[in-house]
């Protein structure tokens, strides 16, 4: 072995330069992703010239996703072991087109070692700089982004545009790599509005708004004899299972049922006051003795649970907003149970066994209210329903193969025509009261709609599994 040790010291001199050659080009092909990006082009004209990638357009997949994932096209690049990828959206904005907005750099040669990466990180860190200054170096990125918590040796830069990240990802299962993610500002601006609605609400805000609304109303309308229901709607919202507050929520859902069987003539209200409230109480116990003597008591106002094995819980069947809007349809409590009603999908049963395609029964429903009822007080709720509902349709029909639950060949038929009444409506809501969340969803989803691109809306397609 030592006769050898002066020719294979040659080798390694003779091969080093190509070696550290072969290096530079994987930075140099991500710097130069980054470096020639023209942030802001429409997807036509950054194609125009011919595509420098392959490209998809989206296909919904039906999961509820954040803006930076409501990509309409995605083209993706490789050479010199490094993969580049070019997102472009449709976001809010006149005329709409879909525009560069995201860029993302995976540079991963073949068994890359721990030396190989930083000297690769290093090598675009100082690059990055020289055109956009000094990084700093967050003890966790802040953006959202699923896979950031395997992120190490990170690195920010913030300009007027752009935000640009480079780190290294070690992730738990797959081989280590450089990263480099950009995102310009417009993208920038709907994570913010996504990040904001979530720590409001714990959810899309537009989703809470009717029952939200509705519940506002009803402790207006209680105050004077039932002071305490506002406050303990809100105390489910932080603690729902809190046996105090169940305790207290079965007590006073029992009073309102009593007060609206002697025909107050507040009966309307009280009932659905007892809605809201039996709504709240559920047991994850399937045989439990005290909740079982609850459900025997309540059943005697009408009021019917079932088991859902899929949550472990007992779930209320809003027997009372069926009997509001039997009893009083043209009563401004009735037409509240009606948005309510839509809002559930038309379906307060559990397993989906109405069937999945709720949205067919929203339209039918909301469209005849619509005809009948031109000047509801409750007429944009209901147009912000159908939207959705037609949508949903559109949606269905615009599926990825990889969406395990949606057939899109059964939604077709009428898809088109469905997501112009979409568009139609979602402009009537702007119009109509621009300030509200619903007109901030609106907002999002009618560029996308305008242009016939996918949308990941399933509110009222019900799946259970």
């Amino acid at each position: 072995m030592a006769r050898h040790g002066p020719a294979l010291l040659a080798l390694a001199l003779a091969l080093a330069p190509h070696a550290a050659a072969a290096a530079d080009a994987t930075v140099e092909e991500a710097w130069g992703a980054l470096g020639a990006a023209r942030w802001g082009a429409t997807y036509e004209e950054w194609t125009r010239p011919g595509p420098p990638a392959s490209c998809e357009r989206v296909r919904s997949t039906g999961s509820w996703t954040t803006a930076d994932e409501e990509w309409a096209y995605r083209c993706r690049r490789e050479a010199a072991a490094t993969v580049s990828e070019w997102f472009f959206y449709v976001l809010p904005g006149d005329p709409p087109a879909p525009r560069l907005e995201q860029l993302r750099v995976t540079v991963a040669p073949p068994g890359p070692s721990a030396a190989a990466l930083a000297e690769r990180h290093r090598g675009l860190a100082e690059r990055i700089s020289a055109r956009h200054g000094a990084g700093e170096r967050p003890a966790t990125p802040t953006v959202l982004e699923f896979g950031a918590a395997s992120w190490r040796d990170v690195r920010r830069w913030r300009t007027d545009a752009l935000e640009i990240l480079l780190y290294v990802d070690e992730p738990t299962a797959g081989s280590p790599y450089v990263g480099v993610l950009a995102r310009h500002r417009p993208l920038l601006a709907a994570l913010r509005e996504d990040e904001r609605e979530r720590a409001a609400t714990g959810a899309p805000a537009w989703a809470e708004q009717v029952e939200a609304r509705l519940a506002a109303l009803l402790g207006d309308e209680l105050r004077a004899t039932y002071p305490d229901y506002g406050g303990l709607l809100a105390r489910f919202r932080e603690s729902p299972m809190d046996p105090a507050a169940q305790a207290k929520a079965y007590a006073m859902a029992v009073d309102l049922l009593k007060a609206a069987a002697a025909r107050d003539a507040r009966r309307s209200a009280l009932l659905l006051a007892a809605d809201q409230l039996a709504r709240q109480l559920a047991s994850a116990d399937e045989r439990s003795p005290e909740w079982d003597a609850r459900r025997r008591a309540l059943g005697a106002h009408g009021l019917t649970w079932q088991w859902a094995p899929l949550g472990a819980t007992w779930v209320y069947g809003h027997d009372l907003l069926w009997q509001v809007w039997r009893e009083s349809p043209g009563s401004p409590w009735g037409e509240r149970a009606f948005v309510r009603l839509l809002d559930l999908g038309w379906d307060t049963s559990v397993g989906c066994s109405k069937g999945s395609d709720r949205f067919r029964d929203v339209i039918r429903e909301g469209e005849a209210f619509l005809a009948g009822r031109p000047g509801s007080p409750v007429r944009v709720d209901v147009e912000f329903q159908l939207a959705q509902a037609y949508e949903t349709w559109w949606s269905l029909s615009q599926a990825s193969p990889e969406d395990q639950y949606a057939e899109p060949a059964r939604y077709q038929t009428g898809a088109p025509t469905a997501r112009q009444r979409a568009i139609a409506l979602y402009d009537g809501v702007l119009r109509a009261v621009p300030d509200r969340p619903e007109a901030a969803y609106a907002r999002r989803a009618l560029p996308r709609l305008v242009l016939g691109f996918a949308t990941n809306q399933r509110r009222f397609f019900c799946v259970y599994d």
